[in-house]
């Protein structure tokens, strides 16, 4: 295990974060924001400006390869993760996120081509394991449209 400022970081995540990854090359200065949430459905994340019980951090960066800056953070209601861990835990999976970087353009680059706006990915971590599980564009009608038509 690696330590970093007096925090332990685990093999595996404990908290299982769902996150909403947002990426739009059209915006400056920060074209990746990323939202996680722990033990709770991405789709939380919608709702996160309200008090929703769970642990929350919405982050940005300027492009891949460089550091997250957390923007906001909220504890969970019940105090069951810390800040400390969360930040841990979030670190480690930026560092998830880096590793898979390039099937991550593939699919943001395809659904960009088609759609023309920013894109938002849905993913969740268990232990180790990275999975986009959504996806969101400014026109999933005309994304679907194509990738049927291509099948036909």
């Amino acid at each position: 295990m690696a330590s970093r400022h007096g925090v332990t970081y685990p093999p595996g995540l404990t908290c299982y974060p769902s996150a909403r990854s947002v990426h739009d090359s059209t915006a400056a200065p920060n074209c990746q924001v990323l939202e996680q949430v722990w033990r709770a459905s991405p789709r939380t994340i919608e709702g996160a400006r309200v008090d929703m019980g769970h642990g929350y951090l919405r982050s940005s960066r300027v492009a891949w390869g460089r550091r997250f800056r957390i923007d906001e953070v909220r504890l969970p209601a019940d105090r069951s993760i810390g800040f400390s861990q969360l930040e841990a835990e979030f670190r480690q999976s930026t560092l998830l996120l880096e590793a898979s970087r390039e099937p991550i353009e593939r699919l943001v680059g395809v659904l960009e081509d088609v759609s023309g706006g920013a894109i938002s990915l849905e993913y969740k971590i268990v232990g180790s394991k990275f999975r986009v599980i959504d996806w969101d564009t400014r026109d999933d009608d005309r994304v679907l449209r194509r990738v049927c038509a291509s099948f036909a």
